[in-house]
């Protein structure tokens, strides 16, 4: 608050004093060398008549303070644009300016895939039993009566056939890993293959076809146990075979060849 002193004490007869104008040159009347003082550097004259102010033409006055102005105000809009843009891209976002997402809003949830195509890749990777794929397609939340339909549909055209996929386990894993009837029953049962179809498919290896398998794996088998005592060695052998799924009868044999003395060609010689 600017306080000014009473009229009685100043020297000027009582008129106000001069408030400069912001970037005018404040001669006045101390400064020699300023014709007229600040009046004549900012662009306004007392008048000799009554002391008011006029402007006069050719010199500053208000329209030069107005440009002033309206440059000043627009370099600091400039300035504070620049400062939030700036504050955008480091991540220090201030109040209005929009925000930046960092990944894209997400999207719809997609449709579900056509549920024949799903069916024939599923198959075309592997063989798959009628369970196996309708639990895939309900893990893939499409509706029962849908999955059902399409299960239908393959065993219809025989591409889903648990008769021949069973056929086919036995098979392949008989001959190329020497399982037993046991294991494969197994293994058929955990695909949730039909009892009475594993049944069937697992009956098309004989007994001497599985003894001689079981025979040929023991044999193999015993001659990583030579250096253990007889009594370890078939221990060992007896659960190998086992674990293979065969039965305790043709174990028993298989074991006996294998572990038979020098006397047998096939044999293992213990100490």
């Amino acid at each position: 608050m600017v306080r000014f002193p009473p009229a009685s004490d100043r020297e000027d007869g009582g008129l106000a004093p001069v408030t400069y104008l912001r970037g005018a040159n404040r001669g006045g009347a101390d400064d020699p060398a300023a014709p007229n003082g600040a009046a004549a550097q900012s662009g306004w004259a007392p008048s000799d008549q009554d002391g008011s102010e006029q402007a006069e033409p050719g010199q500053g006055g208000l329209g030069q303070d107005s440009s002033d102005q309206e440059r000043r105000r627009s370099e600091g809009l400039a300035r504070i644009t620049a400062h939030v843009a700036t504050d955008d891209r480091t991540g220090d976002r201030k109040a209005g300016a929009p925000a930046a997402h960092s990944e894209p809003e997400a999207e719809a949830e997609a449709p579900l895939q056509d549920i024949e195509t799903v069916s024939m890749r599923a198959l075309t990777r592997r063989g798959m039993s009628r369970w196996e794929l309708g639990d895939l397609l309900a893990r893939r939340e499409y509706d029962i009566e849908a999955i059902e339909a399409e299960l239908d549909r393959l065993q219809r055209v025989d591409l889903l056939d648990d008769a021949a996929l069973a056929e086919t386990v036995v098979r392949t894993k008989h001959e190329r890993k020497g399982l037993g009837r046991n294991a494969l029953a197994r293994e058929l049962a955990q695909r949730h293959i039909d009892p009475a179809v594993i049944d069937e498919a697992v009956s098309a290896i004989d007994d001497e076809d599985e003894q001689a398998m079981a025979t040929e794996m023991a044999v193999k088998r015993a001659r990583q146990f030579s250096s253990l005592d007889a009594a370890t060695a078939e221990r060992r052998l007896t659960g190998y075979l086992m674990r293979r799924g065969y039965s305790s009868s043709i174990v028993r044999e298989a074991t006996r060849v294998a572990l038979a003395g020098h006397g047998r060609g096939s044999g293992v010689r213990f100490r």
